[in-house]
Order: C-alpha cells, then sequence, then structure tokens
C-alpha cells in the first residue's frame, strides 16, 4: 500500500483523471442540490475537493477498476445499491459489533467517519468529520478501514490527495508496465447515458450560418488539430442558433480527445 504523498494542488491531481467511456457517452456529474442534501443527511460538510469531483466527474464508479466511489444515495441493484448515507449510517450503527474493538483508534473517533468508498474487497475509506484538516475551504483526513484486523492507516490529508493515493497505490502494486506509465489516473463510471444528436438538418444550418464560421472552425481543429479552440467553436454554434446542451458542453468543458471527437463527428461526419 502506498505511503501518504505531499499536498498535490487539485487542478493537477484532477486534470490527470480520464473517463473510460466512448465519446457519444456522458456521466451525470452530482448536481449541487444533491450534494446540499447530502450534507443535510450527515450532519457535516462535504469537503470541498469531494464536492468538486463529483460536479466534474460524477459519482458511482471506479478509479483502475478497484477503487471504489458510490453514489451518495442509494441507487438500483444494477448501478452499486449502497450510498454512501446508508453505509455511513450502517458501519456507524454496526461499527463495534461487527468490527470488535479496534485499539489503534478510539471508537468516538470512528463514529464520526464517514465512509465514502471501498477497495472491492472489503475494506473501506473513510474520512473524519471530527477533526478537519481545514476549514476554509472544508477538508477532512482520509482513512483506510480494513475489513479485519486493528490498524487503520491515514492515507492523506485531504479528499484530493486521496485520489493522488489511489493512482500511487496501483502503480506501485501493478504488474503491468503499460498501466504503472500511464499518463493518466482512469476513472471507469458505472453508468452513462447516450448524448443528444442533433438533427443533420439543424447542423447544416449551424456550420453554413455567418459565412461558415462553425464549418471552418471545425475543420481547423480536426485538420490542424487546435483544440483549444473548441470554446470559440461553441461560442459560434450558440450564435448560429445551436441550444443542444451536449453539443455545446462537450466544446466547452468536454475532454478534447473525448467529447471533442464526438462534436467532429457530429459536425463533419467521419473523417
Amino acid at each position: 500500500m502506498a505511503k501518504r504523498k505531499k499536498a498535490v494542488s487539485q487542478d493537477e491531481v484532477f486534470d490527470r483523471v480520464r473517463a473510460s467511456r466512448a465519446p457519444e457517452d456522458v456521466w451525470p456529474s452530482v448536481p449541487e442540490a444533491e450534494l446540499d442534501a447530502a450534507e443535510a443527511a450527515l450532519g457535516v460538510p462535504l469537503p470541498a475537493s469531494y464536492r468538486a469531483f463529483a460536479m466534474r466527474f460524477g459519482l458511482g464508479g471506479e478509479f483502475w477498476g478497484l477503487y471504489r466511489l458510490p453514489a451518495l444515495f442509494n441507487q438500483s441493484k444494477k448501478l452499486q445499491p449502497y450510498g454512501v448515507i446508508n453505509w455511513t449510517r450502517w458501519m456507524q450503527d454496526n461499527i463495534v459489533d461487527e468490527f470488535g474493538t479496534n485499539m489503534s483508534l478510539p471508537q468516538k473517533q470512528l463514529r464520526r467517519f464517514v465512509f465514502f468508498g471501498d477497495d472491492c474487497g472489503g475494506g473501506n475509506f473513510a474520512w473524519d468529520t471530527g477533526n478537519p484538516t481545514s476549514k476554509k475551504p472544508v477538508e477532512y483526513p482520509v482513512y483506510y478501514y480494513p475489513r479485519s484486523g486493528s490498524r487503520i492507516d491515514r492515507l492523506a490529508d485531504t479528499f484530493t490527495g486521496f485520489v493522488a493515493w489511489v493512482d500511487a497505490d496501483w502503480r506501485g502494486i501493478t504488474d503491468d508496465e503499460v498501466e504503472k506509465t500511464a499518463p493518466h489516473t482512469p476513472w471507469t463510471p458505472s453508468h452513462t447515458r447516450k448524448k443528444k444528436k442533433p438533427l443533420k438538418r439543424d447542423v447544416k444550418l449551424w456550420l453554413a450560418c455567418n459565412n461558415n464560421t462553425a464549418r471552418d472552425l471545425a475543420l481547423s481543429i480536426r485538420d490542424a488539430g487546435r483544440t483549444d479552440a473548441f470554446p470559440i467553436l461553441a461560442d459560434a454554434l450558440e450564435e448560429a442558433g445551436c441550444a443542444n446542451a451536449d453539443l455545446l458542453d462537450s466544446c466547452r468543458t468536454g475532454d478534447p480527445d473525448i467529447d471533442g471527437a464526438w462534436v467532429l463527428q457530429v459536425l463533419l461526419g467521419k473523417a
């Protein structure tokens, strides 16, 4: 198991995360209202970096196919049925009977834990809400709570640090040389939805509008690799009358290699 890593910036860590999905798929991000409802149910604030991750990548998925982050509230049996809220309540109610007396941390501290993930082997990841490492923004230390044994390890000082730890831990235990040197941290959502594809006649009108501005931008992105122009393309499409949220969001906030590929296929067809 990897050692705790030094503090790293949220942008640095999150920018390394890549979702394993098809270009035409999108995972639902967690809306602020749902995050607020979870805080009300738990009676404590969620870590700021956890909120940011949920709004950017969604919840209900796995890093490296091993480290799971369930949804906040229970889902269907096919989509990781347990949620953070109910799992935390169950663990807090049963922590003594289920695991016995743990000698590494006092029971009073364990009952403050919010269990937000697991390692697919019975071990759980939790943060200690009674011992914040930062109050503005709110962050908590992250612990690993094994299925058996008496040692509970502190892994990171923030949720951002936990994501960095996950990446380092997997690279340290895998025998796959490709994974050891992979440039990104893979995140596989448990469920996705298909993007809403616009009608061809609408696309034709958008591309021709304003002296073919959107068409020329799309061609320059495809042929010259100008992926930095995707946000400009979104503005041009919007000015041309496009209101397709999936198309505009894919240009503005999507991954150029994944969402951008879908945008170019929709606008220009297969190369």
